[in-house]
């Protein structure tokens, strides 16, 4: 999973492995989920991820002991993806990945292909869409794309990889996983990547709204949270991505003049997710 901090803007590759060792507790960190389910982690932030759920109630597995519950051993499923962006390439026809079982039990890899509601075009297919992987094991997992026409731009979808442990019968163990939700990139056979993508994002405002455009052929991957400049007034994007040709408009409240802004300060990312620091546009058409 890829997961950052939108106040810092540090960037991390966190791998969530619960299993029956002691919990490290970091302070003040939460875990949420954009509207496309990219995994943040905030602090000091109280709402509730699934993620975050699935682990309290892990929690309250192991407690059930200590609590006079009933004997209980948890297994955790663990699986590992090598990178945390899939690229699927036109030429090829499709693309693959490695991804690792990092427990020390069997595990049942589920992998699931996710259209967003945005963009649902191409068709991408795994080829396995479940495969048993021993401990340590590593698999690498195939795609196909299905194409009518050839593509002219940049498309968008979600991954997801699970592991689940076969349960057994003659203990009382009780099988965790937790999925790993990874973006796929597709690439134009044609088209020849660009390492800033976000600087074909066009800023203006019209009227009472704040409109940003991706005039460029690659999708664009940023934090929905962005700022305006100089009076630091903050909006959201509400997603954190805008496709090819796409526009976005948002509302702005009236206590916000958007005739005394200059600029919006935002945060994108790199191709496979990497934070690439605060960048900052002019705004026009005021």
């Amino acid at each position: 999973m890829n997961y950052f901090t939108p106040n810092n803007r540090q960037y991390y590759l966190a791998y969530v492995k619960a299993t029956t060792s002691p919990f490290r507790v970091l302070p003040n960190l939460n875990i949420n989920r954009s509207s496309e389910n990219d995994m943040y982690i905030t602090k000091n932030n109280h709402s509730t991820s699934p993620l975050k759920k699935k682990i309290k109630l892990l929690l309250t597995f192991m407690l059930a002991p200590l609590l006079g519950g009933w004997p209980l051993f948890s297994l955790a499923s663990g699986v590992l993806p090598e990178t945390t962006t899939v690229i699927i390439n036109e030429a090829q026809k499709g693309g693959s990945i490695n991804v690792k079982n990092t427990e020390n039990v069997p595990v049942l890899l589920y992998t699931k292909v996710v259209n967003l509601p945005d963009d649902s075009e191409p068709q991408l297919f795994v080829t396995q869409p479940v495969v048993r992987l021993e401990p340590g094991q590593t698999q690498r997992v195939r795609f196909v794309l299905n194409t009518n026409t050839p593509l002219e731009v940049e498309h968008i979808k979600r991954v997801y990889f699970e592991g689940v442990t076969e349960k057994n019968d003659t203990t009382s163990q009780v099988a965790i996983s937790v999925r790993q939700d990874l973006p796929v990139l597709i690439a134009p056979k044609n088209l020849k990547p660009k390492q800033n993508m976000w600087t074909d994002l066009n800023w203006s405002a019209s009227g009472d709204n704040l409109k940003v455009t991706n005039t460029g052929k690659q999708v664009v991957r940023l934090v929905p949270q962005i700022k305006l400049l100089p009076t630091g007034s903050q909006l959201s994007l509400g997603k954190s991505y805008i496709l090819p040709q796409e526009t976005l408009t948002i509302a702005v409240p009236a206590n916000i003049r958007l005739h005394n802004q200059q600029q919006v300060e935002f945060s994108p990312v790199s191709r496979y997710g990497f934070d690439v620091g605060l960048q900052k546009s002019t705004l026009a058409g005021k």
